[in-house]
């Protein structure tokens, strides 16, 4: 072997780690690195939840209107946001605030609900005690086994129903503050799935709280039941849709309104 090839092999063996120097400097640039990335992630976190919310709720509400289009009816079977008692499920954001209220159907605005195509809501369950199964907050809220068909029921005289309060509807939408309104969780037993839905969105929230695993990550759709007189109307139409966080519910405006801002600052 000539004395280039062993000076080279020789060489290349003493290099196979970095120096002391070499580490501290390594060491230096990743701290600087995080020192000026790790400040800027609540603020991307934000972002992605803005404008990822305001995303979807815009598809959602495209999904219902062609729904509405082709089958000339309001998608049927939304999740309930309710137990069976009809108190608001232990796992939905914003039951805290004073936005959300619930709403107990008479003949006739079951019968309003009935005409949109509205006969059923898939009824979720408080979180079950251990062992839980399949039961999920945001992917299977209706019980503890898949292999068992949920339970639907029907929006009939005497049910209880999730609603908001007309200040919060006229807030969100400018819808009449007198009037009556339901309010559906957009999930995956609604009769959209498949058709004028792919999937049911999952709200991306920006509060560790907020994850699908411990809370409902779907979105909300609002009817109107009533006319600014409380009379009927003839058929509930929709006014809106909403995503659930931890204080309050907020509409697509609120989702951009707050993308703006931080992006000003």
């Amino acid at each position: 072997m000539s004395l280039v090839a062993r000076f080279g092999s020789r060489r290349q063996e003493g290099r196979r780690g970095l120096t002391l120097m070499e580490l501290v400097v390594v060491m230096v640039i990743l701290a600087a690195l995080a020192g000026i990335l790790l400040p800027l992630l609540p603020g991307m976190v934000k972002r992605a939840h803005t404008s990822t919310s305001a995303t979807n709720v815009s598809e959602v509400a495209k999904a219902i209107q062609t729904h509405q289009a082709l089958y000339l009816s309001l998608p049927n079977n939304l999740d309930s946001l309710v137990d069976a008692t009809g108190a608001y499920v232990d796992y939905l954001p914003a039951t805290g605030g004073t936005d959300l209220a619930t709403l107990t159907l008479d003949d006739d605005l079951a019968e309003t609900l009935e005409h949109a195509g509205i006969t059923t809501m898939a009824q979720m369950i408080d979180t079950p005690a251990a062992p839980i199964g399949d039961f999920n907050p945001t992917f299977f809220p209706y019980g503890t086994n898949k292999a068992v068909v949920p339970t639907s029921t029907a929006l009939a005289d005497g049910v209880v129903i999730a609603s908001v309060t007309g200040t919060a509807a006229n807030r969100l939408f400018g819808a009449p503050l007198t009037a009556s309104y339901a309010v559906f969780g957009v999930g995956s037993r609604t009769s959209m799935q498949g058709k004028s839905l792919q999937e049911a969105p999952v709200h991306f929230g920006d509060h560790e709280d907020g994850a699908p695993h411990l809370a409902y990550a779907r979105y909300g759709v609002v009817f109107q039941l009533t006319d600014a007189a409380t009379n009927p109307l003839d058929a509930a139409r929709m006014v809106g849709i909403i995503a659930f966080h931890e204080d309050d519910v907020v509409s697509l405006n609120d989702h951009l309104s707050e993308y703006w801002s931080m992006n000003k600052n």
